[in-house]
């Protein structure tokens, strides 16, 4: 997007001239804005996580692996996982003090090229987290879509969330 210099009068704007010299002593510079991290949505992802598999990496390392994310269909939205994401976990029963619930939160700093690994941010546990009953309940219910079913359920990993259904969530996880 490039920025507008003022334009003579009866006229609402001209064109930029890059021609330093031509510029009016009053001109403004012309820059071209660059899009940051912050710029874009930021997606959410609900990632499921045991204990020899990910949650004692998440809170113990600040990294979430998968060597073999691209030999399962299951994984299908993990190679959408970029800088700047958010990942909603939900813990298995066999993750101590945290197991059964949608326990936490944690921002991607980083993936590594090959997308096996993402850098995380400290997580942020959620005040009352969901436990697999009332996810399930939410489910029959209608208030959280189909992909929330799967919490708990073997051969479930990662799920890329539609910004309704993240904002639903979010929602209730803030307000029980």
């Amino acid at each position: 997007m490039l920025s507008l210099v003022p334009a003579a009068s009866g006229t609402r704007f001209r064109e930029p001239n890059y021609d330093a010299q031509s510029l009016p002593k009053r001109g403004f510079l012309i820059s071209k804005s660059v899009h940051t991290i912050e710029d874009r949505i930021m997606r959410r992802f609900l990632v499921q996580v045991s204990r020899d598999r990910g949650a004692t990496n998440i809170l113990d390392n600040g990294a979430y692996e998968n060597e073999h994310w691209y030999d399962e269909s299951r994984n299908k939205d993990h190679r959408k996982v970029e800088q700047g994401d958010q990942l909603l976990v939900y813990c298995t029963s066999n993750v101590p003090e945290h197991g059964k619930k949608l326990a936490f939160s944690v921002d991607v700093k980083a993936v590594s090229s090959d997308n096996v690994r993402f850098d995380l941010d400290t997580p942020q546990f959620f005040a009352s987290p969901l436990s697999r009953e009332d996810i399930q309940t939410l489910v029959h219910k209608g208030t959280l879509p189909d992909v929330f079913q799967k919490c708990g359920q073997q051969g479930f990993n990662i799920a890329m969330l539609d910004s309704s259904s993240a904002e639903i969530v979010l929602e209730l996880l803030n307000t029980r």
